[in-house]
């Protein structure tokens, strides 16, 4: 795991490890570089456990917010299917195995549509369990889920967070769709529906992976404190890749005068897809954007913890 304290040494020095005790007005975040695998989708018991001693290992720290990567909670609605899954080394393998035994399915899109109210309920059930629990916000990245669209239901790919009481604070969709999600159907969000939300009185914005690319989004969240990029990037972490993530979050937060910025990645892989990628947190200021912090690996898991001053007096 990472440390990085963002305050200026002009705000009071930074903090060697974990803080024990908070100045007022200040945010601790924990941004979790999930890893998933085949192994991971066993069953309901094993996602959870995983879920849940990533967010028991962020507890030392005492965050106010922890926070998982786009397609974290996506996965609930594959659990009917872990087994099945496990074994399969392609996605095409994988679905006729998986419609074989699932006469209410013609394609992946059915899979998702079939299943998403299971996958609300579980999602809902442990990172909003595991909010409640420990009094802490919860970031469950993004989800498939399903809503209605005059006579036909669609599938969004929704991000969601709840409050520490386990409420929902508050759910975004992905706007500007990759081609995966285009060939899988999704429908894209409405860009004014987002704004920013506050975590602890704290103004945080988010965007879903290729939204960040379009600069549409600074005057959206303009005025926010922290915005953070949830991503699963389905490209191995070359240079090129490398170069493409400057394109993103640290490139939008001049126009919106946003301080800081944080990249958050799904890596690991599972039925021939793969993600990668280098969760990192910038902070920008008139005179450029400086690197702060970044994962020890673009293809494995890892924390991220830091720590966002008191706004200015």
């Amino acid at each position: 795991a990472s440390l990085a304290d963002v305050a200026d040494p002009a705000m009071g020095g930074p903090v060697a490890g974990p803080p024990q005790a908070g100045r007022p007005g200040e945010l601790r975040v924990a941004a979790v570089q999930l890893c998933i695998g085949p192994a991971d989708l066993a069953s309901f018991s094993a996602y959870a456990g995983r879920i849940t001693g990533l967010v028991e290992r962020c507890l030392p720290y005492r965050p106010d917010l922890i926070l998982f990567p786009e397609y974290a909670s996506a996965f609930f609605a594959l659990l009917p299917y872990g087994p099945k899954l496990r074994e399969a080394d392609s996605l095409e393998e994988a679905l006729r195995s998986v419609l074989a035994g699932e006469p209410l399915a013609r394609d992946l899109r059915d899979l998702f549509l079939l299943n998403s109210g299971l996958a609300e309920r579980r999602l809902r059930e442990l990172f909003g369990g595991l909010a409640r629990r420990h009094a802490v916000a919860v970031g469950a990245g993004s989800w498939f889920a399903a809503q209605s669209s005059g006579s036909r239901t669609v599938l969004v790919n929704r991000a969601v967070v709840f409050d520490p009481r386990g409420r929902e604070l508050y759910s975004q969709d992905k706007v500007y769709l990759t081609p995966f999600e285009e060939e899988l159907g999704l429908a894209p969000g409405r860009l004014e529906e987002a704004r920013p939300f506050l975590v602890d009185g704290r103004r945080v914005a988010l965007t879903l992976c290729r939204d960040t690319f379009f600069e549409e989004w600074e005057r959206v969240l303009a005025g926010a404190e922290l915005w953070v990029d949830l991503k699963a990037n389905g490209e191995p972490f070359t240079d090129h890749e490398r170069a493409a993530f400057q394109r993103a979050l640290p490139a939008r937060l001049s126009g919106g005068q946003v301080p800081y910025g944080l990249t958050l990645c799904l890596t690991g892989g599972l039925a021939g897809f793969a993600w990668e990628g280098e969760s990192s947190l910038v902070h920008w200021q008139p005179g450029g954007t400086r690197l702060l912090a970044r994962s020890a690996t673009p293809a494995g898991e890892d924390i991220l913890f830091f720590t966002l001053p008191p706004p200015p007096p």
